[in-house]
């Protein structure tokens, strides 16, 4: 245990930092979802933990108030230990789950949830939401930077969740769609300054084009199969893991 507390230190001490609450609590979340500190791990005595980390005590326990509420960690009178990896799970929202999640688990997720959401839609969109899907496309052919692509990007898969008429789907696409958008702002990005039929924004739209059509046409297998192979093109168009 001396040796993981050791080993964790080294990772765990940063220089000084007006936000120095959420960088501890982002590195030790990282640690833990990583299995450096694996379940179970009890932390040092908050005094000495704190003298060992150079923080003070007020950075530690907000550190810890935000790592608690996300499902990280359990607090009591005997100690600060780390959950259980179904604790964390059963705890975490799905957006905080997903932004643990790599780009292989990330696209087989967005393939399985989406893909359904697109079957629904072709088949039961109505007259208002196939305006608002339009709208959002319409969005992301008129915009000029990656900032408003990516937002007309994420407006349009919304829009299609609402399509779907399906209340749990709508809910769990608005508490993910921030994390796609930073995701798809940051791959946007990379060709901003730059047009042409091989850049990501024109085949996000080509994509886009042919699961309205699909969901226009109430043509549920094509509206699956564009949204399969589009989440699929983001993926591969992506900048690698390091």
């Amino acid at each position: 245990m001396r040796q993981n507390l050791d080993k964790a230190l080294e990772k765990l001490k940063f220089g000084e930092s007006q936000n120095a609450s959420g960088i501890l609590s982002s590195k030790i979340k990282n640690m833990i979802i990583s299995d450096e500190l694996s379940e179970g791990f009890i932390f040092p005595n908050e005094n000495a933990f704190c003298a060992l980390l150079g923080v003070g005590r007020g950075t530690l326990r907000d550190a810890y108030k935000e790592l608690e509420a996300l499902g990280y960690i359990t607090r009591t009178k005997r100690g600060t230990y780390v959950n259980s990896k179904d604790v964390i799970a059963s705890k975490a929202s799905l957006a905080t789950n997903m932004s643990s999640a790599n780009s292989t688990e990330l696209m087989e997720f967005r393939k399985m949830f989406e893909a359904e959401t697109a079957r629904l839609a072709a088949l039961r969109a109505n007259e208002d939401d196939l305006k608002a899907i339009s709208n959002a496309l319409e969005g992301m052919i008129e915009a000029t930077d990656a900032s408003t692509q990516s937002k007309c990007d994420s407006e349009f898969h919304l829009c299609v969740a609402k399509a779907a008429h399906n209340s749990l789907i709508e809910t769990s696409m608005h508490s993910i769609i921030g994390y796609f958008q930073s995701f798809t702002l940051a791959s946007l990005s990379e060709d901003e300054g730059t047009q042409g039929p091989a850049t990501r924004i024109s085949h996000a739209i080509w994509f886009h084009t042919k699961i309205l059509e699909a969901i226009k046409e109430k043509d549920p297998e094509n509206a699956q199969k564009y949204m399969i192979e589009h989440i699929i093109d983001v993926n591969t168009k992506a900048k690698p893991e390091k």
